[in-house]
């Protein structure tokens, strides 16, 4: 579902700071989302002549002076604002995203903050300040982060968790170079084992992976573990589910695990990452860091087609490992094909990736921005 039934959204992105060097994150993000982005900055002619991008001429500097907006820079906003469907804004506690806020608020737009800052400055007009605060808390549609804290930085002043999504835990985590700390894992042989790393709720799609895990099982892969590394609400009716579909001997859950050595090491041990997301209540996943994580592995991963980065990262390996969401023979056909090709879709996995420019923090927040802008969500509702 797109935003407010638009086609080709418009996007507003204040950080002029991103543009001159950061040319790749349009190119991944204008593919992997249908967007169209009006930028505050001249990011040069090159990228000018792209038809998905409109250049709203203004300074470059703004972000260096925060507080000293000019009368041009408040007009180029207000177009900006004008002519977008949505607009992403760089730090709360500056005066171009309050001034973002109040041209959103009052032209009924959608605005996304990325907070990249943990801790919070303090001003001496400490009054006003916490007002504002409360302002943006209430009015500001979402709030983007870089780790938990940032989020527990935004919790502490009031914010609605709801509104807040850790974009990426990790920046910039390549886990080819991690080196890795190894730890117990289930089953015989790396070659044996199906990873899924997420947390288990329903848009995650996990119930959907048990049938397929389970389908592949009565195919005589009895071989098979399933190692699912999270937690969640929905573990109970997981365990349950696995029960009920006989594989609960192989079906392993690992809980949460957040040291990145030892997620080295299990991105290693493993023979393929399935990410079976789907759309609930509306719901749709933005692009989940962990197929950039594995890739970054050399490990393959098999996707739905609910995923937008799904769409980008992994149709660069094979388009018949993007299978439809919710279609459980698919999904253990394509987990099927990469058991029988490890060696070949390893090799393409990481060539893949190598070819992948800004996989770092800033891609990973963009293109979870877009996802909840491009295909709509109820926060914007």
């Amino acid at each position: 579902m797109k935003l407010a039934g638009v086609i080709k959204p418009k996007v507003f992105w204040w950080h002029p700071k991103l543009m001159d060097y950061r040319r790749p994150l349009f190119d991944q993000a204008c593919a992997a989302w249908d967007v169209h982005f009006l930028l505050l900055a001249d990011p040069g002619a090159e990228l000018r002549q792209q038809a998905e991008v409109t250049v709203c001429d203004g300074p470059k500097d703004v972000a260096m002076r925060p507080w000293r907006l000019t009368w041009a820079e408040i007009k180029t906003m207000w177009k900006g604002v004008r002519e977008a469907d949505a607009v992403i804004s760089s730090f709360l506690w500056n005066s171009y995203t309050l001034c973002l806020l109040l041209f959103c608020r009052v032209q009924g737009k959608p605005l996304t903050v990325w907070e990249e800052l943990s801790r919070f400055p303090v001003s001496r007009l400490g009054r006003v300040q916490a007002a504002y605060y409360r302002f943006a808390q209430k009015y500001v549609n979402s709030f983007f982060t870089l780790g938990q804290l940032q989020r527990r930085s935004l919790l502490s002043m009031g914010a609605d968790d709801a509104k807040i999504f850790v974009a990426n835990e990790y920046p910039g985590q390549v886990y080819s170079k991690v080196p890795p700390r190894p730890m117990d894992l289930p089953g015989q042989s790396s070659e044996q084992r199906i990873l899924f790393l997420g947390r288990l709720i329903p848009v995650k799609g996990v119930d959907v992976l048990l049938r397929a895990f389970a389908q592949l099982q009565q195919a005589g892969q009895s071989e098979l573990d399933l190692l699912l590394v999270g937690e969640g609400t929905e573990r109970a009716a997981l365990q349950a589910l696995a029960q009920e579909l006989g594989v609960a001997e192989r079906t392993h859950f690992l809980g949460a695990i957040h040291d990145p050595a030892q997620k080295s090491y299990l991105l290693r041990e493993c023979a393929l990452m399935a990410v079976p997301s789907v759309t609930h209540q509306g719901r749709t996943e933005g692009g989940p860091l962990v197929i950039l994580e594995a890739m970054s592995a050399g490990l393959p991963v098999v996707s739905s087609n609910a995923v937008g980065s799904s769409e980008v990262f992994v149709r660069l390996l094979d388009e018949r490992l993007v299978v439809p969401q919710g279609d459980v023979g698919a999904l253990a056909d394509a987990m099927w094909l990469v058991l029988g090709q490890q060696l070949e879709f390893r090799r393409i996995s990481e060539m893949r990736f190598s070819e992948i420019p800004g996989h770092d923090w800033q891609f990973s927040m963009l293109n979870e921005s877009l996802g909840y802008i491009g295909f709509g969500s109820e926060k914007f509702n």
